[in-house]
């Protein structure tokens, strides 16, 4: 009875040892079916010119540690530290906290088929390197933080973000080894990385995060960082691959005037959605003597009144134009005036203008915009389209139909 009552109580402490060896309040690897596979597009950009892609975490009120950043692709494979410590340390040669801040950004990583995967120029040059990372408490390892620009995602950050963050995003067809996994920055036993698993077909949303050795490779990189407040000001992003929420963030961050050294007057209108430099209003027409003109079809020369309102900073010199399209939507004549405009100034005009017989058909119709003066005929306002059809035209010249220009 007694050796039973013994062999009870170094069962009992050898189980307190195993549950006392991880700190109270440690990480533990979490598993959720929820996953998505790839990561949504409303919050990918990629820079002009680069195949590279990365996902908007969150936006902060730090100017150096503005945007949280994830990557979409996989940045090469290596052991986690190859002195066998768990704990992530940009300061030791020996880890992968290291390398990303040093290797990565220098040369990148050589994969077995001698492709480089390397952050873009554009990217690095907008790091914030002194940011301050925090490391959960894992096993003999308290939790603490690290000062480095590039770091691995915690399991925090990617419960946090799973509804914006991809788990498979192309992993499979990677040309790096990853054995459908990649790295996180915690520590439980060993250092975290998250693995989903990868059925024959489809994808069931399984995934978790476990504890794996330091040595072991296999396991792919996919590295957060986070950007200043000058990166979207200064680094143009590819428009064909820009995200909603990328677009609807940059707008509420910026004025047009910060964006237009990187973009066109066109692009921030047509893909970011800003107001223009000048309003213009089209109220009415008068014929040669002046007269109010109610129904163009019936006019040979119009003069075309346009009432304009400046929201530009800048004085500049402007070219109003009125254009008659056909039906077949082709330019047939132009009228145009040339004048300067002040900021905030309100001006109205008369454009003068013929209309050929010829096309006074179904469908013809005039656009009026404004240009601004020089080399480079840049449209700055929003153009007005009036119909020649009698009961057409006064109602999108009182309505101001907006449309895209030519």
């Amino acid at each position: 009875m007694i050796r039973k009552i013994k062999c009870f109580v170094c069962f009992a402490a050898l189980l307190c040892m195993i549950a006392t060896s991880v700190p109270v309040g440690a990480v533990k690897p979490s598993t959720n079916r929820n996953w998505l596979k790839n990561s949504p597009k409303e919050n990918i950009f990629s820079i002009d010119g680069t195949d590279k892609e990365f996902v908007l975490l969150e936006t902060t009120d730090s100017d150096t540690s503005t945007f949280f950043v994830f990557a979409k692709d996989f940045y090469g494979n290596m052991p986690f530290d190859t002195g066998g410590s768990p704990v992530f340390d940009p300061t030791n040669t020996k880890n992968v906290g290291f390398w990303l801040n040093n290797g990565l950004l220098s040369s990148g990583f050589v994969g077995e088929n001698r492709k480089t995967f390397k952050l873009p120029d554009g990217i690095i040059e907008h790091i914030d390197t002194n940011h301050e990372w925090k490391i959960e408490a894992g096993e003999n390892t308290p939790a603490h933080s690290v000062t480095c620009g590039v770091c691995l995602p915690s399991q925090e950050e990617v419960l946090k973000h799973k509804d914006k963050i991809g788990v498979e995003d192309g992993i499979k067809d990677a040309d790096v080894y990853t054995a459908h996994g990649w790295m996180l920055r915690d520590v439980y036993i060993g250092p975290l990385s998250f693995r989903y698993n990868a059925p024959d077909e489809g994808f069931d949303g399984f995934g978790d995060i476990f504890s794996w050795d330091t040595a072991g490779k296999g396991i792919a990189i996919r590295p957060v960082f986070y950007l200043d407040k000058e990166f979207f000001k200064e680094v143009k992003l590819d428009l064909n691959n820009i995200g909603v929420n990328v677009i609807s963030m940059i707008k509420k961050m910026y004025s047009m005037d910060d964006l237009q050294n990187i973009y066109t007057d066109e692009e921030l209108w047509d893909v970011f959605g800003y107001k223009s430099g000048i309003m213009i209003t089209v109220p009415g027409f008068t014929d040669k003597n002046g007269e109010k003109v109610e129904d163009l079809a019936e006019q040979d020369y119009i003069n075309v009144i346009v009432d304009l309102k400046s929201t530009m900073v800048n004085a500049c010199d402007v070219m109003t134009l009125s254009v008659l399209y056909g039906s077949d939507n082709c330019p047939i004549s132009f009228a145009r005036k040339r004048f300067g405009m002040n900021s905030g100034e309100n001006k109205t005009v008369n454009i003068g203008m013929t209309l050929k017989e010829t096309y006074k058909e179904k469908g013809a119709y005039i656009k009026v915009y404004v240009l601004r003066s020089g080399n480079c005929l840049n449209a700055i306002s929003n153009a007005v389209r009036i119909p020649l059809a009698a009961e057409k035209a006064a109602e999108s010249a009182e309505d101001n139909t907006y449309v895209a220009l030519p």
